[in-house]
């Protein structure tokens, strides 16, 4: 056996044991034990050996033995096992959730630690020191994780940058006629933004299909009811995709039903625009507060249901290296993730040469890392 094969009993599950474990050593295959090596590179030891421990995988391994001797013992059929179905999900999204499950065990040890060792404080000082160090980090961990949950902190950490930072700066405005102007903006950046992310995982030849004219949607500019109407085009089209998670999301949004959900809150918006724009109200101070109010709610619960745009990170190509296989590429890369201008970097393996400052999702799809581009 080698380094990095899952080693899986002949007799397949039993109660209570852990069906699949990782080779970290070579050496010599013990009797009444297979070996599994990966050949597709679509997936990691660690995603498959968690899989394959799982209870549904479990059930699927055991449907494979035979019985021997009478039914007195049981064997796995080897050819069975290599038709169990398992499910694809990006190397790197897998190991993006490694990651953080190791960052909060570290953090939780730590934890643990420290409160271990509060009492063996050589003395009164270094025993408030330690208590006041336990406090401070007991408290970084209890709000990171209660934080976590709420909207503003999801939008501000983990949505993508061009609808973040605009619903940040929403905070600056203190003067409820600014802030009403600044609303509307954003929710047209917002229809912009989808429309463009639906454009750009439209499979070319599907714009015929969809009836959209990239040339003439360009001429003379695109107004805010355009950019919905673009949405709604690519969302018809999307239902006919088969495993593609991002393209049914957005065709998910339902953009198209005007009385309920996001749909509703779309439409109230921009008729809220064209009626501000075409002067068609006269707003006291009053009314202005109202329709603000109500503009933010409408927000609010428009950016709620784009949280499944946080599985979807956008980059942008910087540089390019060699990855160590001498075959990948590592594509140095901006996330463009977050409420801050100051983007975080990233190292991207890729298949294949990007053009620098290349803007490409990660889809996360069966072929690892599937890239799309605004067109």
């Amino acid at each position: 056996m080698q380094v990095d094969d899952l080693l899986l009993s002949e007799r397949g599950p039993e109660h209570g044991s852990v069906l699949v474990e990782r080779a970290d050593v070579r050496g010599t295959l013990q009797r009444g034990t297979l070996a599994l090596r990966l050949k597709d590179g679509r997936l990691s030891p660690e995603y498959l050996m968690e899989y394959l421990n799982s209870a549904t995988a479990r059930t699927l391994v055991a449907a494979t033995t035979v019985s021997l001797m009478q039914g007195v013992m049981t064997r796995i059929a080897v050819e069975r096992l290599r038709e169990i179905p398992v499910p694809l999900v990006s190397i790197s999204t897998f190991e993006d959730l490694d990651s953080v499950e190791t960052e909060l065990r570290a953090k939780a040890d730590e934890l643990s630690t420290l409160r271990r060792s509060l009492f063996e404080a050589r003395d009164a000082r270094a025993f408030r020191e330690q208590l006041g160090e336990l406090t401070r980090l007991g408290s970084m961990l209890s709000t990171s994780i209660e934080s976590s949950g709420q909207l503003q902190f999801q939008i501000s950490n983990a949505y993508p940058y061009p609808i973040a930072y605009g619903y940040r700066l929403l905070n600056s405005y203190a003067g409820p006629w600014e802030r009403y102007l600044e609303q509307l903006r954003v929710a047209e950046n917002m229809l912009a933004f989808l429309a463009s992310l639906s454009l750009s995982i439209l499979q070319k030849e599907d714009l015929a299909a969809a009836g959209i004219d990239i040339g003439k949607l360009w001429e003379g500019g695109v107004a805010f009811g355009s950019w919905k109407r673009v949405i709604e085009k690519c969302a018809g089209v999307f239902e006919s995709y088969r495993n593609h998670p991002l393209a049914s999301a957005l065709a998910g949004l339902d953009i198209a039903s005007g009385k309920r959900g996001f749909g509703a809150d779309v439409n109230a918006l921009i008729s809220a625009r064209n009626n501000l724009g075409h002067g068609r109200e006269a707003f006291a101070e009053v009314a202005i507060r109202r329709a603000s109010n109500e503009a933010q709610e409408r927000l609010h619960r428009c950016m709620e249901a784009l949280a499944f745009l946080i599985a979807f990170p956008i980059y942008q190509v910087q540089d390019m290296d060699l990855n160590d296989d001498g075959i990948r590429l590592d594509l140095k890369c901006l996330l463009y993730r977050g409420d801050h201008p100051g983007l975080e970097q990233r190292i991207v393996v890729s298949p294949r040469a990007e053009k620098k400052n290349r803007l490409f999702i990660d889809l996360g799809g069966a072929t690892g890392l599937r890239q799309q581009r605004p067109k």
